[in-house]
């Protein structure tokens, strides 16, 4: 047996990325009352990166893996 969802909110939902907030009963009984959950509909790789001015810096790139210019 898996692990049961009880009641889940929906954080935040898109066509790429979904946020969802889940409670949680594990098969002993511990209950996670806030379990957040990514969930990603296509395979994605991300990376932020900052310069020492703390700006994060944006690119538009062609995504090989998925055919697409993000």
């Amino acid at each position: 047996m898996k692990p049961e969802r009880l009641p889940r909110d929906i954080v935040y939902q898109s066509p790429w990325v979904n946020l969802y907030l889940d409670k949680v009963k594990f098969l002993n009984g511990f209950v996670i009352e806030k379990f957040h959950l990514l969930d990603f509909s296509h395979a994605a790789i991300a990376a932020i990166v900052e310069n020492e001015l703390e700006s994060i810096i944006f690119v538009r790139i062609c995504r090989y893996a998925t055919g697409a210019t993000d």
